[in-house]
């Protein structure tokens, strides 16, 4: 049997008109997964799933970094919905780390839309180049080095660069790498 590969792709609000915030795209998304490749799907399953992404483990070096990083301004920008953020560094114990917690809700358009990375510089009331953006999407690095963020992409896996001539300022194995730029 041939082996699918589910992908998503988070469209601006100004190219389709709508916009659905990423729990209800997740919840979709899975359903379509499920249908295509004939699972049964359940509410519980479905449930299940959206819990867990507020339940995530970090990375070993986490909490040392962030620890580390305590005189700096640290802010999570991210696709996902406020209440799932902020249950996530909650119960990941991450929370005291971070000044701001933005979610692209505010604007009704997914990362990698200029307006997303606009949202922070607004609420931060900081300019492009006094950012240091870190990310392990290679397509969030991308968005935010072509929006004139300084970028760092966390790059676990060592994945190939994405093919968009917009190289990171600097790619790491870990969260630690990061700590040159202090």
């Amino acid at each position: 049997m041939e082996e699918k590969t589910a992908r998503l792709f988070l469209p601006e609000t100004s190219e389709v008109g709508t916009y659905e915030d990423f729990v209800t795209v997740t919840r979709e998304s899975l359903r379509y997964a499920l249908m295509e490749n004939g699972a049964e799907w359940t509410t519980e399953a479905e449930n299940e799933l959206i819990d867990a992404y507020t339940h995530l483990t970090h990375y070993s070096e986490v909490e040392g970094v962030l620890q580390e990083l305590k005189d700096k301004e640290l802010v999570i920008l991210s696709n996902g919905t406020q209440h799932m953020l902020d249950s996530l560094i909650e119960n990941a114990s991450l929370a005291h780390h971070f000044d701001s917690v933005l979610s692209v809700d505010d604007v009704k358009q997914f990362k990698p839309a200029p307006a997303a990375y606009t949202h922070a510089l607004k609420e931060l009331d900081v300019k492009r180049e006094e950012v240091l953006f870190m990310s392990s999407n290679g397509w969030d690095i991308s968005g935010a080095k072509n929006f004139g963020f300084h970028t760092a992409w966390i790059n676990r896996g060592h994945a190939p660069t994405e093919q968009l001539g917009l190289e990171p300022d600097a790619e790491y194995d870990d969260l630690t790498g990061i700590l040159e730029w202090k």
